[in-house]
C-alpha cells in the first residue's frame, strides 16, 4: 500500500492510495490498483493496514467522501477478498 500525489482543483494537496498483492511470498506482485474506484473520491490518505487471522488484509483511511462537505474527511475501511483485492469499502 502506498500513497501518491493527486493535485485536484478541489484540493491541491490531495492524494490517492494504491496497492499491489503477492500470493507467492513476495516473488511476484499484481499490477497496481487504486484503492478507490469511485470518481467522487479524489483524496484518500493516512492509511493503515493490518493482516487478519484469516490471512486477509484490512485497511482504514481518511477519504474526502463525506455526508456533509464541512466535515473535512471521513474514515473508510475495506477488507481484501483474496485476488479480488480490497472490496466492500464503507464509511
Amino acid at each position: 500500500v502506498w500513497g501518491t500525489k493527486n493535485p485536484d482543483l478541489r484540493n491541491k494537496c490531495s492524494g490517492l492510495i494504491s496497492y499491489s498483492q503477492s500470493f507467492d511470498n513476495g516473488q511476484t506482485w499484481t499490477a497496481a490498483k487504486k484503492l478507490v474506484s469511485d470518481t467522487a473520491g479524489h483524496d484518500q490518505r493516512y492509511s493503515d493496514v493490518v493482516l487478519m487471522k484469516n490471512g486477509q488484509a484490512a485497511i482504514a483511511w481518511l477519504d474526502n467522501r463525506t455526508t456533509v462537505p464541512e466535515e473535512g474527511s471521513a474514515l473508510y475501511c475495506a477488507v481484501t477478498d483474496g485476488a479480488n483485492g480490497f472490496v466492500n469499502e464503507h464509511l
